[in-house]
C-alpha cells in the first residue's frame, strides 16, 4: 500500500540523487538507511548515467522506460522532484528559454508513465506544465 509521506519516502525523497551524483552505493545506503530507501533510491537512479554518450532524447526515453516499472512511492517522488524544479525554473531568469521548453517538454513526456503515483501530485504536475507551457510561448 502506497504511504504518503513515510519516513522512508522521506528519507529516499532526501538522498534520490545520490546514488547517480555520488559514489556512494545502493548498498552503503542500506546499511545506514535501510533496505526499503536504498531500494526506492536505486529506483529514482536514472540508469542513463551510465551511458553519457547517448543523445539526451535517449537517455531521457531510457529513463522514462525503467521509471514506468518503479513502485509507486518512487514515481511519487519523483512527481515531487519535478514539482520542485519546474518550480525553481519559473522564478530562475538565468534558466535559458530554450532549456526550460525542452524541460517542459520532457516532464509532460515522464507523467505519462508516473500513472499509480499520488493523484495530487500527478495533477499538480499536470497544471504545471499546462501553465508554464503557455507561458512560454
Amino acid at each position: 500500500m502506497l504511504a504518503y509521506g513515510s519516513a522512508e519516502m522521506i528519507a529516499a525523497a532526501w538522498l534520490h540523487d545520490t546514488i547517480e551524483d555520488t559514489d556512494t552505493t545502493k548498498e552503503e545506503l542500506q546499511c545506514h538507511f535501510g533496505k526499503c530507501v536504498s531500494d526506492m533510491v536505486a529506483e529514482l537512479t536514472n540508469p542513463s548515467k551510465q551511458y553519457p554518450e547517448l543523445r539526451r532524447v535517449q537517455r531521457k526515453q531510457m529513463d522514462r522506460e525503467h521509471l514506468e516499472g518503479v513502485s509507486d512511492e518512487a514515481k511519487t517522488i519523483k512527481l515531487a522532484d519535478r514539482i520542485d524544479n519546474l518550480r525553481d525554473f519559473g522564478i530562475d531568469p538565468l534558466v535559458p528559454q530554450d532549456f526550460r521548453k525542452l524541460y517542459l517538454e520532457e516532464s509532460r513526456q515522464l507523467l505519462g508513465v508516473l500513472y499509480g503515483a499520488c493523484p495530487v501530485l500527478h495533477a499538480t504536475l499536470r497544471d504545471m506544465i499546462t501553465r508554464q507551457t503557455k507561458a512560454a510561448t
